[in-house]
């Protein structure tokens, strides 16, 4: 499954309060853990974020002597919630020890550690990495496997898209990783730095520091964004688009030019009506062969602000739907089943 569609099974999950341990597993840095911070943040419920693999048995079972009656107590951690609601959120799962798999199976299928009840109203989830994914794992126990809710993500360019435009990640990244989207997520085993989702956020705070991203996205992958920044100044004036003087301005014919303009106008697009009328005009009129541009740029905007902005999504769509060239446009490119 995708990103989007993990977060929105488990709003689910918290919504209808199906307290049943899940186990979420997929590549490294695809934003598993940044998932169940959001929802988290939605839902307003405290996360006990433990790095389960980083652990130890005397971190969560701490044995302590009673004197009186001579039998050793054992103490839990203070960052096990004491009340509900919650999340207890166990990362790296699988890069843990057998010993503390063992132990993280009571608390995922019994609710209890030693002396420890998981309080009502706390989910239990918990992650790993899969060993395809060059991660240094251990296979889970079978009666843990047999008795959780899986779900398996796997990294997906739209979703990232949204989320990205969402945090105003640089333009020029957004574009780049449209044009080779191959490289959203690339595990390279000869390298200690490699893109990923996860990566892809680091660089983009670098390249607002004006500093180099080889240092988390690999050497390779700096190179080609590189040659792809040099390529964004030749593309079209896009003030003259998006302010209505476009009309000399011609759509240009490199794939990667063509990437780098419509996601420059999606990102201008969506923080003004105007410039989104504007830009879609002269996409119409400088695309009318290659139409599938205009219908991507027309949605990409639309779905964008569906997601991430209802209200100016109603606005915009409101305004859109009367302009005739655009009703005119979208019928002819839905009986050429160009426009969904």
């Amino acid at each position: 499954m995708t990103p989007k569609e993990l977060k929105d099974e488990l709003v689910k999950v918290v919504e209808n309060d199906i307290t049943d341990a899940i186990l979420i597993m997929g590549e490294s840095g695809i934003g598993k853990s940044c998932i169940v911070r959001q929802i988290g943040e939605q839902f307003e419920l405290p996360i006990a974020d433990v790095r389960w693999g980083q652990l130890g048995p005397a971190d969560i079972r701490l044995p302590v002597p009673n004197h009186e009656t001579k039998v050793a107590e054992y103490y839990s951690p203070s960052f096990w919630p004491r009340k509900g609601p919650g999340i207890i959120f166990l990362d790296e799962f699988n890069m843990a020890s057998p010993v503390m798999m063992g132990l993280g199976q009571q608390l995922l299928l019994d609710r209890k550690m030693g002396d420890y009840v998981v309080p009502e109203g706390v989910f239990i989830w918990a992650a790993g990495n899969r060993k395809t994914d060059m991660a240094a794992v251990n296979t889970i126990p079978g009666p843990v496997q047999n008795r959780v809710a899986h779900y398996e993500v796997e990294h997906d360019l739209w979703a990232w898209k949204v989320w990205a435009h969402a945090r105003e990640i640089s333009p020029d990244i957004i574009g780049f990783l449209s044009w080779r989207e191959e490289l959203l997520h690339k595990p390279d085993p000869d390298s200690m730095a490699w893109p990923s989702p996860r990566t892809w956020e680091m660089a983009d705070r670098r390249l607002k520091a004006e500093m180099s991203i080889a240092p988390v996205v690999g050497q390779n992958t700096e190179d080609e964004f590189e040659a792809y920044r040099k390529l964004l100044k030749e593309i079209p004036n896009v003030d003259l688009i998006d302010s209505g003087r476009g009309s000399s301005v011609k759509f240009p014919t490199e794939p990667s030019m063509k990437f780098a303009v419509v996601t420059e106008m999606v990102h201008r697009s969506l923080k003004e009506w105007t410039k989104y009328y504007n830009c879609i005009r002269w996409m119409i009129t400088k695309c009318d062969r290659e139409p599938e541009w205009t219908s991507s740029f027309i949605q990409d905007v639309v779905k964008l602000l569906q997601a991430n902005d209802k209200k100016k999504h109603r606005e915009y769509l409101g305004k859109l739907m009367p302009m005739p060239e655009v009703r005119r446009f979208i019928q002819e490119q839905t009986e050429a089943g160009g426009f969904k």
